[in-house]
């Protein structure tokens, strides 16, 4: 049993070995463009969409510029001078 500690003390892992998983089944045919073409423009908006509003929220809290949502104030140039 010594063996079956680390220098720790802790007890040594054991791996949990299980069976080998099938491979994925290939694809039969193609892909419908059209579709995902449709999917795709579907995320696109949406992200815009998204975009938009957290935008709209940074413009609405007094005291910070711009998506980057960084405090206004003096560049690091003004304030050495």
């Amino acid at each position: 049993p010594a063996d079956r500690v680390t220098d720790k003390g802790l007890p040594k892992r054991t791996p949990k070995l299980t069976a080998p998983t099938a491979a994925p089944k290939k694809r039969a045919g193609g892909v419908d463009a059209e579709k995902l073409r449709q999917r795709l423009g579907g995320f696109h908006s949406g992200a815009q969409a998204g975009r938009r509003d957290v935008e709209a929220e940074i413009a609405e809290q007094p005291g910070l510029s711009g998506p980057t949502g960084e405090a206004q104030g003096d560049s690091a140039e003004e304030a050495r001078s």
